[in-house]
Protein backbone atom coordinates (compact mmCIF):
# COMPACT_ATOMS: atom_id res chain seq x y z
CA UNK A 1 0.00 0.00 0.00
CA UNK A 2 1.36 3.34 -0.82
CA UNK A 3 1.28 6.13 1.32
CA UNK A 4 0.54 9.87 0.52
CA UNK A 5 1.90 12.78 2.04
CA UNK A 6 0.16 15.96 1.64
CA UNK A 7 2.34 19.29 1.34
CA UNK A 8 0.30 21.90 3.68
CA UNK A 9 0.89 25.67 2.47
CA UNK A 10 -0.01 27.91 5.21
CA UNK A 11 -1.29 31.10 3.42
CA UNK A 12 -0.93 34.32 6.00
CA UNK A 13 -3.46 36.81 5.88
CA UNK A 14 -2.67 40.39 5.39
CA UNK A 15 -3.15 42.50 8.48
CA UNK A 16 -2.78 45.90 7.00
CA UNK A 17 -5.20 48.15 8.67
CA UNK A 18 -5.09 46.26 12.60
CA UNK A 19 -1.37 45.55 12.15
CA UNK A 20 -0.66 48.82 11.73
CA UNK A 21 -2.86 49.66 14.42
CA UNK A 22 -0.86 51.69 18.19
CA UNK A 23 -1.17 48.68 20.66
CA UNK A 24 -0.49 45.71 18.09
CA UNK A 25 2.68 44.15 16.94
CA UNK A 26 3.14 44.60 13.65
CA UNK A 27 3.79 41.33 11.22
CA UNK A 28 7.22 40.44 11.63
CA UNK A 29 8.29 42.29 14.71
CA UNK A 30 8.61 40.05 18.13
CA UNK A 31 6.79 40.91 21.29
CA UNK A 32 10.14 42.05 22.47
CA UNK A 33 10.99 44.65 19.43
CA UNK A 34 7.13 45.89 20.55
CA UNK A 35 7.50 46.44 23.68
CA UNK A 36 10.58 48.86 23.66
CA UNK A 37 10.20 52.19 25.16
CA UNK A 38 8.09 50.51 27.64
CA UNK A 39 8.66 51.16 31.62
CA UNK A 40 12.05 48.53 32.32
CA UNK A 41 10.75 45.06 33.75
CA UNK A 42 7.18 46.26 32.89
CA UNK A 43 5.00 45.08 29.90
CA UNK A 44 2.58 47.36 28.01
CA UNK A 45 -0.88 47.84 29.35
CA UNK A 46 -2.01 46.73 25.57
CA UNK A 47 0.33 44.35 23.89
CA UNK A 48 -1.79 42.30 20.67
CA UNK A 49 -0.36 40.67 18.13
CA UNK A 50 -2.08 40.54 15.23
CA UNK A 51 -3.25 37.60 14.94
CA UNK A 52 -5.24 37.70 18.06
CA UNK A 53 -7.32 40.63 16.97
CA UNK A 54 -8.12 38.50 13.43
CA UNK A 55 -11.05 36.43 12.70
CA UNK A 56 -11.18 33.69 10.21
CA UNK A 57 -13.78 32.87 7.53
CA UNK A 58 -14.33 29.95 9.38
CA UNK A 59 -14.93 31.62 12.37
CA UNK A 60 -18.95 32.01 13.47
CA UNK A 61 -21.03 32.41 16.14
CA UNK A 62 -22.84 29.45 16.06
CA UNK A 63 -19.19 27.40 15.81
CA UNK A 64 -19.02 24.30 18.18
CA UNK A 65 -15.79 24.50 20.37
CA UNK A 66 -15.94 21.09 21.73
CA UNK A 67 -18.23 18.01 21.71
CA UNK A 68 -19.30 17.92 24.86
CA UNK A 69 -20.92 21.08 25.90
CA UNK A 70 -20.70 22.24 29.86
CA UNK A 71 -23.48 20.92 31.87
CA UNK A 72 -22.10 22.15 35.27
CA UNK A 73 -20.89 18.62 36.18
CA UNK A 74 -17.87 18.24 33.14
CA UNK A 75 -16.27 21.68 34.21
CA UNK A 76 -12.71 20.45 34.78
CA UNK A 77 -12.59 18.63 31.05
CA UNK A 78 -14.85 21.27 29.30
CA UNK A 79 -12.86 24.08 30.37
CA UNK A 80 -9.19 22.15 29.77
CA UNK A 81 -11.00 21.08 25.92
CA UNK A 82 -12.01 24.92 25.43
CA UNK A 83 -8.32 26.04 26.73
CA UNK A 84 -7.16 23.80 23.76
CA UNK A 85 -9.48 25.28 21.40
CA UNK A 86 -9.03 28.69 22.19
CA UNK A 87 -5.20 28.31 22.31
CA UNK A 88 -5.23 27.06 19.09
CA UNK A 89 -6.64 30.15 17.65
CA UNK A 90 -5.00 32.48 19.53
CA UNK A 91 -7.65 33.64 21.58
CA UNK A 92 -6.87 32.30 24.98
CA UNK A 93 -5.88 35.56 25.97
CA UNK A 94 -9.16 36.58 26.55
CA UNK A 95 -10.25 34.18 28.94
CA UNK A 96 -7.09 34.79 30.86
CA UNK A 97 -7.43 38.19 31.01
CA UNK A 98 -3.74 38.99 29.30
CA UNK A 99 -5.93 40.82 25.79
CA UNK A 100 -6.71 43.54 27.44
CA UNK A 101 -9.24 45.87 25.88
CA UNK A 102 -7.11 48.31 24.18
CA UNK A 103 -7.56 52.21 25.09
CA UNK A 104 -7.07 54.90 22.66
CA UNK A 105 -7.75 53.85 18.54
CA UNK A 106 -11.67 53.68 18.27
CA UNK A 107 -10.99 50.93 15.33
CA UNK A 108 -8.64 48.96 17.54
CA UNK A 109 -11.47 48.87 20.43
CA UNK A 110 -13.93 48.33 17.57
CA UNK A 111 -11.53 44.92 16.39
CA UNK A 112 -11.27 44.12 20.46
CA UNK A 113 -14.64 44.09 20.86
CA UNK A 114 -15.94 42.23 17.60
CA UNK A 115 -13.08 39.06 18.60
CA UNK A 116 -14.27 39.18 22.27
CA UNK A 117 -18.30 38.94 21.07
CA UNK A 118 -17.12 35.90 19.36
CA UNK A 119 -15.04 34.40 21.70
CA UNK A 120 -18.28 34.83 24.16
CA UNK A 121 -20.38 33.34 21.59
CA UNK A 122 -18.35 30.32 21.34
CA UNK A 123 -18.38 29.60 25.10
CA UNK A 124 -22.07 29.96 24.99
CA UNK A 125 -22.74 27.79 22.01
CA UNK A 126 -20.71 25.13 23.96
CA UNK A 127 -23.12 25.16 27.14
CA UNK A 128 -26.22 23.33 27.91
CA UNK A 129 -29.12 25.85 27.22
CA UNK A 130 -29.64 25.69 31.35
CA UNK A 131 -26.07 26.98 31.78
CA UNK A 132 -26.31 29.01 29.36
CA UNK A 133 -28.75 31.09 30.10
CA UNK A 134 -27.36 31.82 33.45
CA UNK A 135 -24.58 33.63 31.76
CA UNK A 136 -25.81 35.41 29.40
CA UNK A 137 -25.28 39.01 30.40
CA UNK A 138 -21.79 38.70 31.03
CA UNK A 139 -19.89 42.21 29.83
CA UNK A 140 -17.03 40.42 28.23
CA UNK A 141 -15.90 36.93 27.69
CA UNK A 142 -13.71 37.29 30.87
CA UNK A 143 -15.84 38.16 32.39
CA UNK A 144 -18.07 35.15 31.70
CA UNK A 145 -15.02 33.06 32.35
CA UNK A 146 -14.42 34.04 35.90
CA UNK A 147 -18.05 33.58 36.75
CA UNK A 148 -18.29 30.06 34.81
CA UNK A 149 -14.76 29.36 37.53
CA UNK A 150 -16.50 30.81 40.37
CA UNK A 151 -19.91 28.79 40.00
CA UNK A 152 -18.22 25.48 38.51
CA UNK A 153 -14.56 25.35 39.46
CA UNK A 154 -12.04 23.52 41.74
CA UNK A 155 -13.43 25.51 44.97
CA UNK A 156 -17.02 24.90 44.36
CA UNK A 157 -18.54 24.77 48.53
CA UNK A 158 -22.04 23.12 47.69
CA UNK A 159 -20.60 20.68 44.98
CA UNK A 160 -18.05 19.84 47.61
CA UNK A 161 -20.22 19.63 50.24
CA UNK A 162 -22.53 17.11 47.65
CA UNK A 163 -19.76 14.84 46.70
CA UNK A 164 -18.81 14.34 50.64
CA UNK A 165 -22.29 13.67 51.52
CA UNK A 166 -22.23 10.89 48.40
CA UNK A 167 -19.04 9.75 49.68
CA UNK A 168 -19.89 9.56 53.16
CA UNK A 169 -23.08 7.66 51.97
CA UNK A 170 -20.86 4.77 50.31
CA UNK A 171 -19.31 3.57 53.47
Amino acid sequence: MAMRCLALTVIKPKFSDISNSPGCIPSGRSSTQATEGSAAGQAPLVQHGSEVLQLLRSDHPGMVLVSSPLDGKNFLAWSRAVKHVLGAKMKLGFITGTCKKPSGDPELIEQWTRVDCMVASWLLNAMTKNVSNAFIYAKSVRTLWIALNEQYGECNGPQLYQLERDIASIT
